[in-house]
């Protein structure tokens, strides 16, 4: 999704201000949501005027998660692969060892998409740190947590030195994730693990997502895309400084599309999604059940009803129901469509909400 620099946690609201701290946040987003929250957290941590007596291993938790966000997501990209972490004859209990290697060779493999020489001043510095990520998260047996002190704040200020650079270079090199995903779009016979790709090895944002659903028009993903939960979490409306936004889903549009292929499909697809307030969402949802036939949507018109009586929904959703109901009538189930057509009806002016329904405060 498109990331805003303002999230409401706890009641109040927390800005990044630090403008190298903006830039590393804004350009997590090309990532995906979860590793710029993490950013986010770890700076509200450490600029609280209460710091929590763990906050160094909390932040160091989320730095190690959003590094091996980075990692995960930069080396498929790689035409290449490192094999200098392959050892079969490494002893069994060596482990770590062979850990500590792995998170090197991804490093470099890393650096290779970047079109970064691991001789450069920061990706040194990050091949460096590798350990001290995983090693200032975890606790010391049962001391007591290590303080924010000049020593933490240094570690921290070079995560950021790593961060900020790396990021520069990957969004310049964005779009090679594209060619990742025209590949997958591409697939004739789709497996879980393709869609375990798309998951995990691919930039999970607003762009690289509506990239490929826009561009997939084939229903043998449906399956898998559902078993690995791709339609289990629609967007929530955001809280920002303008109002509430409710951003659009690429998952519903494709599912609006493939309803007229697969309609039992995509109605249990439907049943299966937790409650949401989006309003975009429920658009999409409404035109994938007016491309079923009629008896097939009937199990879907209780949720729809809910949508319709929800508050500040947009014109075109009562629109779109509204023929939704009468096409209902049309094919045999007068009473569903008159029932659909009350909810409809019941809808003041003053609940409907007829702009654009990016912001309503």
């Amino acid at each position: 999704m498109v990331m805003d620099d303002i999230a409401c946690v706890a009641g109040y609201a927390f800005r990044v201000s630090d403008p190298r701290q903006e830039r590393i946040f804004e350009k997590l987003g090309l990532i995906g949501p979860a590793p710029a929250a993490s950013f986010r957290d770890a700076c509200r941590l450490l600029e609280t005027e209460h710091p929590l007596e763990t906050s160094t291993h909390l932040v160091s938790h989320l730095l190690r998660e959003i590094e091996g966000a980075l990692r995960e997501v930069l080396v498929p990209l790689s035409e290449t692969r490192t094999t200098e972490a392959s050892n079969p004859d490494a002893d069994e209990e060596d482990s770590e060892e062979r850990e500590n290697e792995s998170h090197r060779a991804q490093i470099r493999s890393a650096l290779g998409v970047l079109e970064m020489s691991a001789d450069d001043e920061v990706a040194a510095l990050w091949i460096e740190m590798r350990r001290e990520f995983s090693r200032r998260a975890h606790r010391w047996r049962l001391a007591a947590p290590r303080p924010v002190d000049d020593d933490f704040l240094d570690f921290w200020d070079r995560a950021q030195i790593v961060l900020a650079s790396v990021l520069d270079r990957f969004s310049a090199h964005y779009l090679r994730s594209h060619d990742a995903i025209d590949r997958l779009v591409d697939v004739k016979t789709p497996t879980r693990g393709h869609a375990k790709t798309l998951r995990h090895r691919i930039p999970n944002n607003l762009v690289a997502l509506s990239y490929f659903f826009d561009n997939l028009d084939d229903p043998a993903w449906l399956e898998v895309l559902r078993a690995e939960g791709f339609f289990r979490l629609p967007p929530t409306p955001e809280l920002t400084s303008d109002g509430v936004r409710t951003p659009p889903w690429p998952a519903s549009r494709y599912l609006a599309r493939m309803a007229g292929h697969r309609p039992d499909l995509v109605r249990d697809i439907i049943l299966e999604m937790p409650a949401t307030k989006n309003d975009r969402v429920h658009e999409d949802l409404v035109s994938a059940a007016h491309s079923m036939p009629a008896d097939v949507c009937l199990s879907l018109l209780s949720q729809i009803e809910s949508w319709i009586e929800a508050p500040h929904q947009r014109k075109l959703l009562a629109d779109q129901t509204a023929a939704l109901a009468t096409r209902l009538v049309h094919d045999g189930h007068p009473t569903a469509g008159l029932c659909l057509m009350r909810a409809v009806l019941r809808v003041s002016p003053a609940t409907a909400n007829p702009g654009s329904g990016e912001v309503y405060g």
